[in-house]
């Protein structure tokens, strides 16, 4: 059986599937309805939310603690996972305890797939302990 012309092929990628045909002004517009209720929530918990990357297959967001009082990243990953499934349900979820590898810094990542051509990618830097001097 031959494959339909325009259509990509499916591939693993980040612990889902995607496809290369992606339309990035899609993710794009998405990323944008998201980026409000996510920042506020991400606020409230300390942090900074910043997209990255080139929002063409993938929204890419990094979190960086802000405050001195900022939550653990497990829990802020938590608050915005909550915001995120009440505008669109969660398919597949990647976790750092499921993804396949780490990542450098001590930094923790979460997939969150939430239509079939894109997922949320997160990455989240934990807080410093303060040190006593």
């Amino acid at each position: 059986m031959t494959r339909p012309e325009g259509l990509e092929p499916r591939k693993v990628h980040n612990g889902g599937y995607s496809t290369d045909a992606t339309d990035p002004r899609k993710v794009r517009a998405l990323a944008r309805r998201l980026m409000r209720p996510l920042r506020e929530r991400a606020r409230i918990c300390g942090y900074a939310l910043a997209e990255h990357g080139s929002m063409e297959r993938d929204i890419d967001l990094v979190a960086i603690p802000w405050r001195q009082d900022a939550m653990t990243p497990e829990q802020l990953a938590s608050h915005l996972r909550l915001v995120l499934d009440k505008l669109y349900p969660i398919g597949l979820e990647v976790t750092p305890e499921t993804a396949a590898h780490g990542k450098p810094h001590g930094r923790k990542c979460w997939a969150w797939w939430i239509r079939r051509w894109t997922y949320i990618d997160l990455s989240v830097m934990p807080p410093i302990p303060e040190t006593s001097e």
